[in-house]
């Protein structure tokens, strides 16, 4: 029982959400969670549906961790300090979507893009002799989620962007040759 709340634990932790929380309000909350599991495919959670609590990161292929409405009600009352980390990510995360939406209502495709790899090449680049490089985790679809529009566009863009030179794909395998090149990039294509 003690490594199923060890697991639990570690798991939740790994959510934003979660992460401020101390080592008593983390056990409160292992406590509360309810393993459920999903066929693959199957819908969890479809826009409309009534929000009857939240679902944390996935323990398994096939397992969730689901913590009602009513029982973080009386986690964040019987831990208060809670609710307050939790506002405070969800204030966060609340600036960013506001900054996105900001990016998707003025910006073009290719400029979203753009700002995009150079977001990847300063959080995660490093300097080599051909340039800035770093790894593309997502796919051409994800990419086309994160900047609104179809992978359809991003593949066209990111081949137009290689063209022109602004940088080099080799797979999954970005390089920046001339960082300060992208940044004016960015800065003149809003």
């Amino acid at each position: 029982m003690g490594d199923v709340r060890a697991e639990r634990a570690a798991s939740l932790k790994k959510v934003p959400l979660f992460s401020g929380l101390s080592e008593t309000e983390m056990d409160s909350l292992v406590a509360r969670a309810v393993p459920r599991q999903f066929r693959q495919g199957e819908v969890i959670f479809a826009e409309g549906d009534p929000c009857q609590g939240l679902y944390a990161i996935a323990a398994s292929d096939a397992g969730l961790l689901f913590i009602s409405k009513k029982d973080f009600q009386g986690l964040c009352l019987q831990h208060p300090d809670v609710a307050l980390k939790v506002l405070r990510v969800v204030g966060a995360r609340l600036r960013g979507l506001v900054s996105i939406i900001e990016e998707l209502s003025f910006t073009t495709v290719r400029h979203r893009l753009l700002a995009l790899l150079l977001r990847e090449a300063c959080e995660k680049g490093k300097k080599t002799m051909r340039g800035i490089e770093f790894t593309l985790t997502t796919s051409n679809q994800e990419l086309a989620f994160q900047i609104g529009t179809v992978r359809e566009l991003v593949s066209r863009n990111l081949s137009r962007l290689q063209a022109a030179g602004l940088l080099k794909l080799d797979g999954k395998r970005v390089v920046i040759p001339d960082l300060a090149v992208l940044e004016k990039e960015v800065a003149t294509s809003e």
